[in-house]
């Protein structure tokens, strides 16, 4: 019986082991980069934070319908500072060019508005 059970795990483990695989296959990592991350990137650095230490940093798609399919009409990268509740927010258009930039919360960086 025991022999039995270890074969029927055994089966079990390598199924899940094809299962992961298979999702990892289908859905690699680089999906969930945002399309203008480097961008994105290089317009932090242009902005002069001082006395900010980076927590952390998300990026954001923003998806459109077009008649060909979906595109992607901006992206955001939210950046968290350990010396403020908030983010400084920069959004870029579909073609990756800087639209904007805010701060939330308690966050106040010089010559950026504060929403």
């Amino acid at each position: 019986m025991q022999f039995s059970s270890f074969i029927k795990n055994l089966k079990i483990y390598r199924l899940w082991g094809v299962i992961i695989l298979s999702v990892a296959y289908i859905f690699p990592q680089s999906a969930y980069a945002s399309i203008c991350e480097a961008e994105l990137i290089d317009a932090f650095k242009r902005l002069e934070t001082p006395g900010k230490t980076v927590r952390g940093t998300t990026f954001v798609n923003y998806a459109g319908n077009d008649t060909g399919g979906s595109t992607t009409d901006s992206a955001d990268s939210w950046t968290s500072f350990n010396e403020c509740n908030g983010n400084l927010v920069i959004r870029v258009d579909d073609s990756c060019f800087m639209k904007t930039a805010y701060t939330t919360g308690t966050c106040k960086i010089k010559d950026i508005p504060k929403y």
